[in-house]
């Protein structure tokens, strides 16, 4: 009984990590269009093309300047953030596979981000709030002064300030 048992649980074991692997690899290319729309977006066209390693996750932009992939650590802290920041929404989007989108909740994913690419990011997010619930948590004056400037007053999208 338990040989039966254990070669069950092996043969268990061994098509769940061939679905996995399988699985894993059609991920990386589910993610890779999407990844590159919002980085284009938000970079406003210096980041067009990203690549996704299957087995890590792990991102390489195509460096304009360079021409070739460069690795996201040896990019600036504040794209590095932007760009974790696109994969965590790609993911969410790839994983909720065309159903009701999951609600992303974000704390402070643009600390390390200048005030250009802070807007850039927060008018993505605007936009991307239309189909989906984003709760964005940040202590940053500029995101509180931008969302109040630019979508106080709209239905859709509601600040709330907490002391």
């Amino acid at each position: 009984y338990l040989e039966r048992f254990r070669d069950a649980a092996t043969l268990a074991q061994e098509a769940l990590t061939e679905a996995a692997e399988e699985y894993r690899t059609q991920f990386a290319p589910r993610l890779e269009p999407i990844l590159k729309q919002s980085l284009a977006r938000v970079t406003r066209g210096r980041y067009v093309d990203a690549q996704v390693d299957p087995e890590t996750l792990a991102v390489s932009l195509v460096a304009p300047e360079l021409g070739r992939p460069v690795p996201v650590e040896l990019l600036s802290a504040g794209t590095g953030d932007l760009v974790y920041l696109m994969l965590r929404m790609a993911i969410a989007r790839v994983v909720s596979g065309g159903r009701e989108r999951l609600p992303l909740f974000l704390d402070d994913p643009m600390a390390q981000c200048d005030q250009e690419r802070q807007e850039q990011v927060l008018e993505y997010l605007a936009l991307l709030a239309e189909e989906t619930q984003i709760l964005l948590l940040t202590k940053d004056e500029l995101a509180r002064a931008w969302f109040e400037s630019t979508l106080n007053g709209q239905e859709a999208h509601a600040l709330h300030l907490l002391n």
